[in-house]
């Protein structure tokens, strides 16, 4: 794993439906997988969304601190709007040597 991220969503702040970027660190290596941790809880909102398309839900997960998630980049996925306290992540790629397949 690299390129670590650290991000802070305070009351009302929203990461839209969005699939997440493929990160090339050279012509062999890149990722597939997001790996998140959540590194606070006691908040309301925040959810993880998942969805099967852009409107159907898959799955709503609650940050609770120390959980990970780890997903496929081309899974749609939104953070829903923190509604009290603050909601902080630590996010990276886990990263694959070779080819796509």
């Amino acid at each position: 794993m690299s390129n670590f991220r650290f991000y802070k969503y305070e009351i009302g702040q929203i990461f839209r439906p969005h699939f997440d970027d493929r990160f090339t660190r050279n012509s062999t290596e890149s990722s597939k997988l997001t790996f998140m941790i959540y590194l606070s809880d006691g908040l309301t909102g925040g959810e993880t969304i998942f969805y099967f398309d852009s409107t159907k839900i898959r799955a709503r997960i609650l940050p609770k601190k120390g959980m990970a998630l780890v997903f496929d980049h081309l899974q749609l996925h939104e953070g829903a709007p923190v509604k009290s306290s603050v909601k902080y992540v630590l996010r990276s790629d886990v990263m694959y040597t070779g080819s796509d397949d």
